[in-house]
């Protein structure tokens, strides 16, 4: 695949995880019967900011087609790869206190250990969560593998203008020499 298509396919999987940002993460089972859905955005706001960037280093990497647009490429992956590691313990179990606000806020009760105690029942991520975070391990990857291919293909048009550069020069100066010689010809008929 070229890089543009790479890249093109780095988009529509950003506009999946974008999607996806917006979804309920989590869903918490309260005592009083209600449940809450908590979106990605509302717990994780900088996946918006990490997604607009990655956007914006595709932007350059198409407009550039250079050695640079391929390094903000990978600096934008990386990015948005590390804006998703806090979400990536939460979603699998590990602690949910970062829920405490929209709970706090639908129950009144503000510590996390006694929300726990008191009102919520159970607590679990949903799919949209998980699937966002393997999606944008997915760009990641993919848009390194766009970086390394778009070098190499960099790496060989420069070769071949060096190439073809040493071969221009070459023929040039055969054919100077050619000319040389006729005028030399011309100028003295006698020696051949």
């Amino acid at each position: 695949m070229t890089p543009k298509r790479l890249v093109y396919t780095s988009l529509v999987l950003l506009a999946c995880v974008a999607i996806l940002s917006i979804q309920p993460w989590f869903e918490v089972e309260l005592v009083s019967g209600t449940d809450l859905l908590v979106e990605g955005t509302a717990v994780y706001p900088a996946i918006s900011a990490a997604l607009f960037v990655d956007i914006l280093a595709i932007a350059l990497f198409l407009y550039l087609q250079s050695r640079w647009g391929a390094v903000f490429l990978i600096a934008a992956a990386v990015a948005l790869s590390w804006s998703l590691v806090p979400p990536v313990a939460v979603l699998l179990g590990a602690d949910a206190s970062v829920l405490e606000p929209f709970i706090a806020k639908s129950t009144g009760i503000a510590n996390w250990v006694a929300q726990l105690d008191e009102v919520v029942l159970s607590h679990q991520t949903t799919f949209s969560g998980l699937s966002a975070v393997l999606l944008a391990a997915v760009i990641t990857l993919l848009q390194i593998y766009t970086a390394v291919v778009s070098m190499k293909r960099i790496a060989s048009k420069l070769h071949q203008r060096s190439a073809t550069k040493a071969t221009k020069t070459k023929s040039d100066s055969d054919n100077t020499d050619a000319l040389d010689h006729a005028l030399w010809q011309e100028t003295n008929p006698n020696h051949k």
